[in-house]
């Protein structure tokens, strides 16, 4: 990371196996239940996907609409997946990491970018919304999982 990067990261605990956390945030029509600004995502490429898997998504951020594609840059499942835009008006990468803790999943999501240019200047206003958006969606993710897999567990 360079020194006019900005990294953004957050963590929250599951109470569910770490494999079915991991194929629950890699199943990407499942994003739009959890990630409120999120329009549309998908995989481009079609399974198994691994490192050089393509994904599209559409999203909005204060008003802006992000069409980005991108290369998935690391894959090790369950434990973790790196991605980066392949078109994306800035520079911009993330990622997750998976813990198991227990009988759950400490997950980290992470990402990091280097602003330059009107976007330089506007992170000062964008950044503290960015990682208010960012922790929400970090508790809506860990509800709906935790929902899901209770559901699982109550079938017959």
């Amino acid at each position: 990371m360079k020194n006019n990067s900005t990294h953004m990261q957050d963590s929250i605990l599951i109470q569910v196996p770490i494999d079915v956390v991991f194929n629950y945030i890699t199943d990407f029509e499942n994003t739009p239940h959890w990630h409120k600004n999120m329009k549309k995502v998908g995989w481009i490429t079609t399974p198994p996907h691994g490192v050089g898997s393509k994904y599209d998504w559409i999203e909005s951020f204060t008003g802006m609409k992000m069409d980005i594609g991108g290369t998935i840059t690391e894959w090790n499942p369950p434990y973790s997946f790196a991605w980066k835009p392949t078109t994306s008006p800035y520079p911009l990468s993330g990622g997750w990491r998976l813990v198991k803790e227990g009988n759950g999943t400490l997950v980290t999501r992470y990402s990091d970018n280097q602003l330059s240019g009107i976007y330089k200047w506007f992170q000062y206003l964008m950044l503290p919304i960015a990682r208010n958006q960012i922790k929400e969606e970090m508790k809506v993710l860990k509800m709906k999982i935790e929902e899901i897999n209770k559901q699982k567990s109550r079938k017959p």
